[in-house]
């Protein structure tokens, strides 16, 4: 293997080591832990929902979700009845405007867990419920779906919304946040030698894991994560492993692009914020930390996540500073933000759609 390959793996295992702790995976559990107040995964309960109405039923719902096997793109969540986590084939339960009907134009949502709003967002203040919100607001009534789940990418989503075209149903537009999971799992396949978009699937965690443990960049302290590159190592080539997933995000970015084009709506893709694209404030620190990450593995995210944003396709809409001027904290850990979050990212979505939303 040549030096500059083993550099750039352990960039990827680097990155892997980030993302693992977000999710809550370690060896072979791939379910998600829960992620809020009620019990939270680090010993750090974060003030980012500490006052969240009903956080231990939120929390506890969010944990008792399932998964149901889809043989194109890995799983989806399994149908639940809650208080405040509802979902029915696939769907997660979203606010709608009083008297909607089927005939308003639907706007169809696609994301991993931070647009489900695992952990820290209920039903009705998930980023779909917040965006018909501000639609109605300005006196447009639509129906919004939420069709995301955590661990999905970018390119399997695009791959459930062929699906859901071929069936019939058609969107007046589909808006994709994403960013954190294409990051993972683009760098997890490019450390194991497949960096094709279309092997990207949530049912890969289980596998990415057990080949990064192998990998002699694994550094893993007493709790089971990995802490990223050994300190004094040299600095990892985060040159290519931003390329591929820069352009391996840029492949469901097309996709998506041509079965907009093929089935006359439009489409928006956006990038997500996490707690080391943000500027942090309150006790947001002290979140990372309580995750186990140090400053230099908080760097090179930052370092490999600003050569990926500098490289997105035109259209994309980036969101990585839409918290940066609040001055409470938003992020619960390192990718899941709360419902000011949601309605935040929003109004921000409303802004950039209106005028197609509003179109005849």
């Amino acid at each position: 293997m040549s030096a500059v390959r083993h550099r750039c793996r352990g960039a990827a295992v680097a990155i892997l080591a980030a993302a693992l702790l977000a999710t809550g995976c370690s060896g072979s559990e791939s379910r998600y832990e829960v992620v809020g107040t009620a019990q939270p995964r680090a010993p750090h309960t974060p003030d980012a929902t500490a006052d969240l109405p009903g956080a231990e039923t939120l929390a506890r719902e969010s944990g008792a979700l399932t998964d149901v096997p889809m043989p194109a793109f890995g799983y989806v969540a399994g149908d639940q009845t809650g208080e405040y986590v509802n979902v029915k084939d696939a769907e997660r339960r979203s606010w709608q405007a009083p008297a909607v009907a089927d005939s308003d134009p639907e706007v169809w949502f696609f994301g991993g867990s931070a647009l489900f709003g695992y952990g820290t967002q209920r039903d009705e203040y998930t980023v779909p419920s917040a965006y018909a919100r501000a639609a109605h607001a300005a006196g447009t009534r639509l129906r919004v779906r939420n069709f995301s789940a955590p661990g999905h990418t970018n390119f399997v989503e695009t791959e459930e919304l062929a699906g859901l075209l071929s069936s019939g149903r058609r969107p007046k537009l589909v808006v994709f946040l994403d960013g954190y999971n294409d990051s993972l799992l683009a760098a997890g396949n490019r450390m194991i030698g497949s960096p094709q978009a279309g092997q990207q699937s949530n049912s890969q965690w289980d596998r990415l894991i057990g080949l990064a443990q192998q990998s002699p960049d694994w550094h893993g302290p007493k709790s089971g994560f990995v802490l990223g590159p050994p300190k004094g190592s040299p600095q990892p080539a985060t040159d290519e492993v931003a390329g591929v997933i820069t352009r391996l995000y840029a492949q469901g970015v097309d996709l998506a692009a041509h079965l907009a084009d093929a089935y006359g709506f439009d489409v928006v893709n956006a990038w997500q914020p996490d707690l080391y694209s943000k500027r942090l404030v309150g006790d947001e620190q002290a979140v990372r930390e309580s995750w186990g990450v140090d400053d230099e593995l908080a760097d090179h995210w930052r370092t490999v996540m600003e050569l990926v944003r500098s490289r997105l396709p035109e259209a994309v809409l980036d969101l990585t500073t839409v918290f940066d001027d609040v001055p409470r904290p938003i992020m619960a850990d390192m990718m899941h933000f709360n419902e000011e979050g949601a309605s935040l990212i929003a109004d921000r979505l409303w802004e950039r759609t209106r005028d197609q939303v509003q179109a005849n």
